[in-house]
């Protein structure tokens, strides 16, 4: 008895150190933190559902050598934000405040041929984002220059302090030359 108990264990063990493989077209899939999502998908995407257990920021993202996207929704099904390409890269990454008790939806895809199935893994963690912003130190100079194709503020000077979640503070400054 004790051999089986302990068969039964190891195996629990090691299936939840396998990443969870999600195929495109199923039911809606509970989406837990820190856990690795192994998704195929073609033309069609995968729903994940998550529900936060407290406020705060969360991050969403993909690892693979596919172009991903995803769109964020409500317990509405209104969208509340997408994501595509980020940092250079062909893998989404989303990062987004989201509210214990509701329920939010992440439809996840990729840019595929029309008979192509890709591979990628998912994930979702907790992370820092902006709770604050204000302007610490206005532009040396406001001139506004008016042209003929585009107008351009000049913003040397500017420093902007940004509260973030986690209660840093982090100073931004704006001190090159140039006009943006």
């Amino acid at each position: 008895m004790k051999k089986i108990i302990s068969i039964v264990l190891i195996s629990i063990m090691l299936l939840s150190m396998m990443p969870f493989t999600a195929f495109a077209g199923g039911d809606e899939i509970d989406l837990e933190l820190d856990t690795k999502y192994e998704v195929w998908v073609g033309k069609d995407v995968e729903i994940y559902r998550f529900t936060p257990t407290e406020d705060g920021w969360y991050k969403f993202y993909t690892e693979g050598d596919c172009d991903t996207y995803a769109n964020l929704y409500n317990s509405n099904w209104d969208e509340i934000d997408f994501a595509d390409d980020s940092d250079g890269d062909t893998n989404f990454s989303l990062n987004y405040k989201l509210y214990s008790g509701y329920t939010y939806y992440l439809e996840v895809g990729a840019y595929v041929e029309e008979t192509q199935v890709v591979k990628f893994n998912l994930f979702a963690t907790e992370t820092v984002g902006v709770e604050d912003a204000y302007i610490s130190k206005g532009p040396d100079d406001t001139t506004c220059i008016i042209g003929l194709e585009y107008e351009s503020i000049d913003l040397r000077g500017l420093e902007v302090t940004f509260t973030l979640s986690d209660g840093e503070e982090v100073l931004w400054s704006y001190n090159e030359g140039d006009t943006v």
